[in-house]
This record gives C-alpha cells, structure tokens and sequence, in this order.
C-alpha cells in the first residue's frame, strides 16, 4: 500500500503563498514542509497547478511594474527610465554597433553640445510634469 501524501489543502495553500511571492521550487517547499519530489509528484497529476504555479511566480513583477508606473509623477526620472529600458530604440541613451570590424568613431564637439541640450530639454520638460 503506498504512503498517503502528505500534500494536504493547507500544504497546497502554502505553496501558493509562497509562489505568490516569487520563491522558488525549493522555498516554497520547505514553507510548506514537504519535499520537492511532492511538489513534483503533485505537479505532474495537476497540470493546472503547474500553470498556476507559473502565474503565481509572475505576481512579484506584476506589483512591481505597477509600482512603478503608479509613481511616475511623482519621480519623472523613473519614468525615462521606465521608457530607456522598455522602448530602448526610442529613448535609451547608449547606442549599440555591431560590427566585427575593428572601427574608430570620434564625436565632434557639434554633436556632443547638441546632446547636451536635448538632455537639458527633456529634463526641464519631465520636471514640470
């Protein structure tokens, strides 16, 4: 006769706590003191666990972003930077080359005064949203 599981409602419970919160397999596991080869026995009869679980480890990021973007007014600055890392090709600052040629590229002073203005100007604009 196999050993009943000792995956009960609140073992379950506790996993998804914990999923919610971004731990990992093993975290979770040893919150809800069981071992991981029950979750994974769990896992592999309740595919919709397994998707749930997924969902759940993706709650962390969620607030986080949500964060985030509910304080863009108070701090313009998060939201270029918000902007820099999302829509890199409109707003990132740095510029990527890919070559596998060995090249010398050097600005002029022309195009590093206009930086410097475009720079000013989208500060002064974020500061007064």
């Amino acid at each position: 006769m196999p050993r009943p599981t000792k995956l009960t409602e609140l073992a379950v419970k506790k996993l998804e706590e914990a999923f919610a919160l971004g731990c990992t397999d093993q975290e979770a596991c040893v919150y809800a003191n069981i071992c991981k080869q029950t979750l994974y026995n769990y896992q592999a009869k309740n595919k919709e666990f397994l998707d749930r679980k997924e969902l759940l480890k993706s709650t962390p990021f969620l607030e986080a972003r949500m964060a985030v973007i509910r304080n863009f007014k108070k701090d313009p600055r998060l939201a270029l930077r918000f902007l820099e890392r999302r829509k890199s090709d409109e707003f990132n600052t740095r510029q990527t080359i890919n070559s596998d040629r060995k090249v010398e590229i050097t600005f002029d002073s022309a195009f590093k005064e206009s930086k410097k203005k475009s720079d000013m100007a989208i500060r002064e604009y974020l500061s007064k949203t």
